[in-house]
């Protein structure tokens, strides 16, 4: 922003703020479920609040991860200082921060009752914190001791609560959500999703899935390049995100591995999310939209255009309701779901 501008230029659009999409930075391949952030520069002042062109909140810092509240109320920020932000969604203000890690982060999650936070970042730790005021419950190192701050490859790292709430998985090894201490292994370090009762997980070399149980394996395919997982949340379908030469999509079927469809092949894909009826299937990555297809047809339901803008990471509200898309021009943008129409406050 230019300092000369007028303070009542600058007004207007903190004024306007509330009717935008939410913005943030991203640089790299994220791994993230619901975005926002960056800053706003007035003369030498920093404001939390609006962009300079009235786009949406900012955070402090740029943001690497963000995370949807069980409730739906709250969005939790990760961002490239290893700091945590929590804010109220409705009111789009920033309740609290803290810093939870050295390094930019990576992963981020909310425990399923919505009162702790888990964390990962570069700095290769993992971090539990409580969601009302920051401080540390526990903290751990990867267990196999790997410095990713040497390590530029290292961006498709995932973690996630078990359903009952008991465990984090994180680093191929489950923890005591309570404790920390570090419990079974489950596989290598990579993407992880856990939903009905089914663990996927995966690294750069293929992805398989296993009984959350057991951890007997149900299935395990090599494929090259994975970038993100997801388990439907019925538990009958599991997508995968590429970064391979001919990249794309894959929706497979979870009791068998059988693959069902295959979408947007020549693109890389970082962002995969099913909605919460497990119906549809929204799509994000190097491309200049989001795209949503059924989960029954395999055809294109929506397509979101944001041109000039690729969108690394998609996901949906947990009513189903909202569709949010980060793209690289430091925007999370908000859209209705299916209507598609975007999101005014």
């Amino acid at each position: 922003m230019d300092p000369k501008r007028s303070s009542n230029a600058t007004g207007a659009r903190m004024r306007n703020c509330m009717t935008a999409p939410l913005t943030g930075e991203r640089r790299g391949l994220p791994c993230v479920s619901f975005e926002v952030a960056a800053t706003v520069l007035v003369g030498a002042a920093v404001f939390a609040g609006c962009s300079p062109d009235g786009a949406g909140i900012r955070a402090e810092f740029p943001i690497r991860v963000a995370a949807f509240s069980p409730d739906g109320k709250l969005l939790a920020l990760g961002t490239a200082k290893g700091t945590v932000e929590i804010w109220d969604l409705e009111k789009r203000s920033k309740l609290r921060s803290w810093k939870a890690h050295r390094g930019e982060m990576q992963s981020l999650v909310f425990h399923p009752d919505g009162t702790l936070l888990a964390s990962e970042a570069r700095d290769r730790r993992i971090v539990v914190s409580r969601v009302e005021n920051g401080n540390d419950v526990w903290s751990a190192p990867d267990p196999d001791g790997t410095d990713p701050l040497a390590d530029p490859d290292f961006d498709n790292t995932h973690i996630a609560f078990t359903p009952d709430g008991n465990s984090l998985a994180a680093f191929g090894f489950f923890w005591d959500a309570g404790s920390g201490k570090q419990r079974d292994r489950y596989g290598p370090a990579g993407a992880v999703s856990i939903r009905a009762g089914w663990l996927s997980s995966g690294s750069r070399l293929g992805f398989r899935l296993r009984n959350l149980e057991t951890l007997s394996d149900q299935w395990d395919i090599e494929d090259v390049g994975l970038l993100r997982l997801e388990v439907s949340p019925d538990g009958k379908l599991v997508a995968a995100g590429r970064s391979t030469f001919d990249a794309g999509a894959l929706l497979k079927r979870a009791s068998d591995g059988k693959q069902l469809g295959g979408f947007l092949g020549k693109y890389w894909i970082s962002g995969v999310a099913f909605s919460p009826d497990s119906r549809h299937l929204a799509l994000s990555g190097y491309m200049d939209a989001v795209y949503v297809y059924s989960t029954q047809t395999m055809q294109e339901e929506l397509r979101l255009d944001t041109p000039g803008v690729k969108n690394y990471w998609v996901g949906f509200s947990p009513d189903g309701k909202t569709l949010a898309a980060v793209g690289e021009n430091e925007e999370v943008r908000l859209w209705s779901f299916p209507a598609g129409k975007p999101l005014k406050k």
